[in-house]
């Protein structure tokens, strides 16, 4: 069924190479989701915080 279909999708070897900033990519998602927690709990006291006034 499959006879003859690359497992590449017929990409050229230039479009099947990761990109040279794939580390940074990762290290930056990583780095953003850890700063997105904490964040996002001092939001959440600040708001408590503001709510308890009124």
């Amino acid at each position: 069924m499959y006879q003859g279909i690359s497992t590449h999708w017929h990409k050229t070897p230039a479009q099947t190479q990761r990109s040279p900033n794939e580390a940074t990519y990762v290290f930056f998602g990583i780095f953003l989701t850890c700063l997105t927690v904490p964040a996002a709990i001092i939001l959440w006291a600040i708001v408590q915080s503001i709510a308890t006034h009124f």
